[in-house]
């Protein structure tokens, strides 16, 4: 059964929900990341510690990535295509 968008974007939401390191013996979590991330269209050249620290951390973006994320803080919106999720921060 393969993974849906939906539950790739349950993921991120639950990662964004995360403090980094809020796991004992881990460093998953990503919302002190997201809140540093610059503002704007993110990709992996002007946010690469955003985007290397999301594609650890949820491994399947590295080979289901998403088309779009843009950051107006207080949220974060998320895109694979034409479907996308936006998430308080």
């Amino acid at each position: 059964m393969a993974i849906t968008e939906e539950q790739i974007f349950e993921m991120i939401q639950h990662w964004l929900a995360s403090k980094e390191n809020g796991y004992f013996g881990s460093s998953y979590g990503g919302l002190d990341i997201a809140l540093a991330a610059p503002e704007g269209h993110l990709n992996i050249e002007s946010c690469k510690e955003f985007m290397t620290k999301l594609q650890e951390d949820i491994p399947i973006l590295v080979k289901r990535p998403l088309t779009r994320i843009i950051k107006s803080t207080p949220i974060i919106t998320f895109y694979f295509g034409d479907e996308h999720r936006t998430y308080n921060l």
